[in-house]
Parts: structure tokens; sequence; C-alpha cells
């Protein structure tokens, strides 16, 4: 059976809300990346001549997409690909605006005008970029969360991924969004079963402790405590002696785990963007993966 992480998957769209709230030139920038979307998607001329151009410079061809309103990713995937195609629509404006400027009615060449202009405009690709950026973390993480491979692992290098990504940020006009989806991430975070994902990725032998700082939670005596309260939480009573010396041996590699070590580093290697199934993993060279005294 499946664990579905779908309100942990929700975290990650509620930070995004948070974003939205105090970057506030989104509406305006977004308007005009969906009226130059709609333009040029009604436009078969238009769309043919991009084609050609596109053959010629890049050797393959790029769809104009469209956003879904209410799906934050389809936006943040629109501003890629308007990103994408940016130096051929210039260069479409460049070869052929005489011809573009001269069919259609009043209308529609005052369309034609407004996307024109917006093509122009360096402010508008500015904030395109600027859009681009802050969303493209949370959307690689969304991503992941809703493969069927998703594990529980992923969710507190989620936010362990955007708390560094956002951190990093330096630019000055971004840093109000920025503060916004790191405190947001703290909520979102302080709202989980943090012990149990943090469990999670210290029993990943990809990952192990090395995630963490030295925090308290993750010495070598927090680890114990922490293994200790889950064991009694999930089956009961007190945990046996073997759990606490099996960790200890774990985290530090000692003979009984090297081959584990050694295996992840061969499967690490190898992998080529495939999913590593962490029970096949220990599975394949130990049966330690079932808790020390536990038989069902």
């Amino acid at each position: 059976m499946r664990v579905s992480f779908t309100f942990y998957f929700l975290q990650f769209n509620l930070i995004v809300g948070d974003l939205f709230k105090v970057k506030d030139d989104y509406g305006q920038y977004g308007d005009l990346a969906q009226d130059l979307i709609t333009w040029l998607r009604s436009k078969t001329h238009i769309l043919a001549l991009l084609h050609e151009l596109q053959i010629s410079t890049l050797g393959k061809t790029l769809s104009i997409i469209r956003a879904v309103l209410t799906r934050w990713l389809s936006h943040y995937l629109v501003y890629r690909r308007l990103l994408d195609v940016r130096p051929t629509l210039e260069l479409l404006i460049t070869k052929h605006e005489a011809d573009i400027r001269s069919t259609g009615d009043a209308r529609s060449r005052a369309k034609t005008s407004a996307a024109i202009a917006t093509i122009r405009n360096p402010t508008f690709w500015h904030a395109m970029a600027q859009w681009k950026n802050l969303l493209e973390p949370i959307a690689l993480m969304t991503n992941i969360h809703q493969a069927a491979h998703s594990k529980p692992e992923h969710i507190p290098i989620s936010f362990g991924f955007l708390y560094y990504c956002y951190s990093r940020i330096g630019d000055e006009s971004d840093l109000v969004a920025r503060n916004a989806v790191l405190e947001s991430a703290e909520r979102r975070w302080a709202q989980v079963d943090q012990e149990v994902f943090i469990a999670a990725v210290i029993v990943d032998p990809l990952y192990k402790d090395k995630p963490f700082s030295n925090i308290p939670l993750t010495t070598c005596a927090g680890l114990m405590s922490l293994f200790s309260r889950l064991w009694t939480r999930f089956y009961g009573g007190t945990p046996p002696l073997e759990l606490f010396t099996d960790l200890d041996n774990y985290l530090k590699s000692l003979p009984e785990f090297q081959p584990l070590d050694i295996y992840t580093r061969i499967l690490v290697s190898c992998a080529n963007d495939q999913v590593i199934c962490l029970l096949e993993l220990y599975s394949s060279v130990s049966n330690l993966f079932l808790p020390t005294g536990h038989t069902g």
C-alpha cells in the first residue's frame, strides 16, 4: 500500500500562496504574459513564422503554452517557456514587424501593437525571469512529491532545499519574497510530524545524518532518544538494546553495515536518474531492515 503525502504536498501550495501575497507585481506581469500568449496562439501566420525561425536558429520548435489560471505550477512552466522563446520572438519582430502589423482590423492591430511592445519591454522579461527563479525551487519539489515514488524522507529534504535556495537570494527587489517563503516554510515545517520524517532521512543510507547540522536532535544522544520514542510510539514498550547498538553501528558504518554503504555507492553511480528502492537496497545486503526483535 502506498502512503499518501497529499497533506504535505499541499504545504508547498500554501507556500506559493504566501509568496503571491507579498509579490504585488504578479497580477500586472502575469496579465501581460497571458495577453501575449493569447495573441501568439490566435495568429497562425505568426506561429508559422515563429516555427521557421526556431528551426533555423534552434534546430527544434518550442510550443507556446497557456497557463491554467488555477494551477500555479502551469504559470511557472509558461514563464519558463516564454523565456526560452524570447530570442526567437525578438528576432521575429526584427525581421517581420511590418508584415505582422499589416494584417487585421483596427482592434486586431491594437492588440498586435500591445504584443510587440511587450516583447520589446525589458522590464517584462526581467519580471518573467524573477518569477521563474522564485517559483522554480517550489516547482521542483512539487514535481517530486507528485511522483509515484515519493518517499517520506523527501519531505524534510524538500523543506531544507527550499530554505537553502531562498536564503541565498540577495537581490534587493526579491528580499520581501525571499522572507515570505522562508517564514512560510518554517511555519509549514512546524506543522508536520518532524520526528518521523527526520528518522526517515536517517535510515536512508543515501543520506544518513549528512543533511543535518550538528543540532541536539541529530547528535548521537539525540538520535538514540528519537528512535527510542518512535519505537515506543509504533511498537509499544521499551526498545531493545540492539536497536541502539545497530543504530550506532549503522551511523558509524562499522563492518556489519559496510556492505550497505558500498552497495549504496554502486547504485548511486549506476542510477542514471532511476529511483533507488530503499527496501530493495536493504534486502539485497541483509535482513536488517526489520526492527530488531520484531517478527510481524
